[in-house]
């Protein structure tokens, strides 16, 4: 009788014992995957979520602290975008136009990729490149300048952003284009070009 006791007491603490380590191991696993969700590597860069976006941890001229720029998109979300290898040539401009047709009604979300490169290429601890708006015709009482794609040099780079069938970075003649299905694709195309501007993702 002690026995079939004995014996159903050890059966019933190795079912609690397997229970408790499959409780663990789930509670485990969730918190594994909510950490990796606010913080997590890509090629080596530190990313951790922020309130619009994402944090990424730079270092800048050897400094042993870290730099943070913020930027919208997780890298994993861009992968699939095509992007021109000439795109790393932007580093060596003096000056940079992004320029869009003012009656293509593009919105201010067109501004916010623009101003993700903003960010990054006029930063004076980066590449110190100023970086400007224009329109590719001229536009009522607007105060920009016009350029256009043949308006490239050497020492200028003029970004064409605009919507099309197709979402993709690729130049045309000197002339980087940015074309996107819609203006937030556009926003992950600036960003697909500042992870590569920073060693972040390659071409």
């Amino acid at each position: 009788m002690s026995k079939s006791i004995d014996k159903k007491l050890i059966n019933t603490l190795i079912a609690i014992f397997i229970l408790i380590a499959i409780i663990t191991g789930y509670l485990v696993y969730v918190n594994q995957q909510r950490y990796s969700k606010f913080f997590f590597d890509y090629n080596g860069f530190k990313f951790r979520m922020a309130d619009n976006g994402y944090k990424v941890e730079i270092y800048i001229n050897q400094n042993k602290n870290p730099s943070f720029i913020t930027v919208r998109s997780n890298p994993k979300d861009v992968e699939n975008i095509s992007v021109d290898k000439r795109v790393i040539e932007l580093k060596d401009k003096k000056e940079v136009y992004v320029v869009i047709d003012p009656y293509e009604n593009l919105t201010g979300v067109t501004t916010m990729a623009t101003l993700e490169l903003e960010n990054v290429i006029e930063n004076p601890f980066l590449y110190n490149i100023d970086l400007n708006a224009a329109f590719t015709r001229p536009y009522s009482n607007a105060n920009l300048s016009v350029m256009n794609c043949e308006d490239s040099t050497k020492e200028r780079a003029v970004i064409r952003m605009k919507l099309g069938e197709e979402t993709g970075i690729y130049y045309e003649g000197d002339c980087l284009i940015m074309e996107a299905k819609n203006e937030y694709e556009l926003i992950r195309e600036a960003d697909k070009v500042i992870f590569i501007l920073l060693g972040i993702m390659k071409a």
